[in-house]
């Protein structure tokens, strides 16, 4: 419920933030009076005793108290601030000075009542309705003197003014020349301070808007770092596969016979290609169940100790499978290579060329083709 009522006094057709940010206090403060208003207005005519022109008086003001706050708040929710202030103000004086009429000068205390529309419009409004509503107070403070004291309005104004009670007068004086003086100052420090709410909410929202930005950024970023070193993963898998297929091709193995195989080799041989060498060969030897492996090593460059070693591997490795391995290929100069180097290769066939190796494992062969007939025949 409260929460609903402060919706509604905060829902203003008010354009300026001071105003605006004033407009539920001054709302809630018409209301109080309203309410106080319509219980005046109906205890009025018994309170007042007396004839009959007394009560109407006292009736009349409590009307007057009443509308006045009721136009106020009409006007406040259409967006008229200061012309409500200002109707409120007058409204309440015309009361307190119709309640002086019906109840008696001696009765109804002029200087507390008579300063709350100074202060409620030097607080709420401007300078034009402060000096409107500060002379009607003083004329309301001269009037309650007047009857409160009998002084006849028509002695000189001399005898009258000495008989007013000087402190209301000064005490109004000097309310009204402080909100005169500072009630703009107090306006224009509260526009300031709302403009640099303005400006602190706008930074906020551009900070706000900056970080979504470089968010969605770094989002989109990251997103496509991501895709990157997905394509890098996928490159890298391909560039392995294509490694081991150009591995596998660097050692081929050309099948000659059904049990003769014929491995060239071609470029430089390093401690990696070696031992692809010796991995390919055993694995075409078992596959293929072959006897004879020619070991063509015309395409290679260098035979050092190290290369020598290797190949000697491979052979040793393929006897243990029950091959043979022949070296083809051979040049001049790595024969002398070899022979410079001291190594001992007596224990592998070699050949000068794949042609003869070839032929030399056709004729193993048939000669052991020939052999296998001759026992058979003898049997």
């Amino acid at each position: 419920m409260v929460a609903h009522i402060r919706q509604w006094l905060s829902r203003t057709a008010l354009t300026d933030p001071i105003e605006r940010q004033q407009a539920p206090l001054f709302q809630a403060f018409l209301l109080i009076v309203i309410c106080l208003q319509m219980l005046i207005l109906f205890v009025s005519t018994g309170i007042a005793g007396g004839p009959q022109q007394g009560r109407t008086v006292a009736f009349l003001s409590a009307i007057v108290g009443l509308l006045a706050p009721i136009v106020a708040m009409f006007l406040l929710r259409r967006g008229v601030f200061k012309l409500a202030v200002l109707v409120a103000a007058l409204g309440f004086i015309a009361a307190q000075g119709i309640a002086i009429v019906a109840y008696g000068a001696e009765l109804i205390p002029a200087t507390p009542w008579l300063l709350i529309p100074v202060v409620m419009v030097g607080l709420l409004a401007g300078r034009r309705e402060l000096l409107a509503v500060s002379g009607l107070a003083l004329i309301a403070t001269v009037g309650h003197a007047a009857g409160s004291r009998g002084i006849d309005i028509t002695s000189p104004l001399g005898a009258i003014l000495l008989r007013i009670p000087f402190t209301t007068l000064i005490i109004t004086i000097i309310i009204s020349s402080f909100f005169w003086a500072f009630g703009s100052t107090l306006r224009r420090a509260l526009a300031t301070a709302l403009s640099r709410e303005r400006d602190l909410a706008q930074l906020r929202d551009s900070l706000e808007q900056q970080v979504q930005e470089r968010t969605a950024a770094l989002n989109a970023t990251l997103a496509e770092v991501e895709a990157r070193a997905a394509e890098q993963q996928r490159l890298l898998h391909e560039l392995e596969t294509q490694r081991d297929v150009i591995r596998e091709m660097s050692v081929p193995v050309l099948p000659v016979h059904e049990h003769t195989l014929v491995m060239p080799l071609v470029g430089a041989l390093d401690t990696e290609r070696l031992r692809q060498v010796q991995e390919q060969a055993l694995r075409s030897i078992e596959q293929s169940r072959a006897r004879t492996l020619l070991l063509d090593i015309t395409g290679v460059p260098v035979v050092d100790s190290q290369v020598a070693q290797g190949l000697v591997s491979v052979v040793q490795a393929a006897r243990l499978l029950g091959a043979e391995v022949a070296l083809v290929g051979i040049r001049p100069e790595v024969a002398q290579a070899i022979v410079g180097l001291g190594l001992d290769l007596s224990n592998i066939t070699t050949r000068s060329s794949l042609q003869s190796g070839i032929t030399a494992a056709a004729l193993g062969r048939n000669g052991q083709a020939l052999a296998v007939g001759n026992i058979r025949n003898t049997a």
